[in-house]
């Protein structure tokens, strides 16, 4: 079983349709959801709530970062170098609507695997996800 981490402000609240229409549509046998949506006990986005998370849940195989999340945009790219340096062997994709050039360059910049893009097909989604676990 592959352990995917999704952190998603709109993913991670389980109220949401976005969060059970993910889950509903990427199920599969062979992976394990833990979501997380960036937010603390107090309901204010902070980074230090998500490096908590991946501290918690370092037997990951994978992790799927939103690029922007929280109030104002104020994390996503900029929470993907801390993670990385946590959590080096685990293998952070960027997950967003809009993966222009410029996004791809400062996220590998900042050490992503790999993107995926909002609403990517299953099949799409299953095969990154066991390339990117097998390239670990």
């Amino acid at each position: 079983m592959i352990k995917i981490l999704v952190i998603d402000d709109e993913i991670g609240n389980r109220h949401t349709d976005y969060h059970q229409d993910f889950v509903k549509k990427y199920s599969d046998p062979d992976f394990q959801f833990v979501f997380c949506d960036g937010r603390n006990e107090n309901r204010q986005y902070t980074i230090q709530t998500v490096l908590n998370f991946v501290r918690q849940n370092l037997d990951a195989d994978i992790i799927i970062l939103d690029r922007v999340f929280g109030d104002q945009n104020q994390f996503g790219v900029e929470t993907l170098g801390r993670i990385r340096e946590l959590s080096p062997n685990i293998p952070v994709v960027m997950h967003s609507s809009e993966l222009d050039s410029d996004t791809r360059t400062k996220c590998t910049f900042f050490g992503a695997a790999g993107f995926l893009k909002k609403g990517i097909t299953v099949e799409k989604f299953r095969e990154e996800i066991f390339r990117l676990v097998k390239s670990k």
